[in-house]
């Protein structure tokens, strides 16, 4: 079942479906498709727009050459992974960091 609301990253009407207990499907028009968990979805609130514009982008590109769409999965590790990213650390290291 499908439900009108608000895109999480755009704040443009879109369209919302509950897929199961772990995420929401999101069609937005500026957007695209997309999923999103449900901790993201909560936690992505208090995020300024280009910030939920990057943990957009990277979950599609992580989604390049795959089957599937764009997730968006744990603001936490999305941010530390965009910020290793930007300074050329290794991922291991942002994971050792995260423990």
């Amino acid at each position: 079942m499908a439900n009108i609301t608000f895109c999480p990253v755009s704040d443009e009407p879109a369209e919302l479906s509950a897929s199961d207990a772990e995420f929401v499907k999101i069609e937005c028009p500026r957007c695209g498709q997309f999923k999103i968990s449900r901790t993201a979805l909560v936690m992505i609130k208090g995020q300024s727009r280009a910030d939920r514009e990057t943990l957009l982008n990277n979950a599609r590109r992580d989604a390049q050459g795959g089957v599937g769409i764009p997730f968006i999965r744990n603001l936490t590790y999305e941010h530390q992974r965009s910020r290793a990213a930007s300074t050329n650390v290794s991922l291991d290291c942002v994971a050792d960091n995260l423990l």
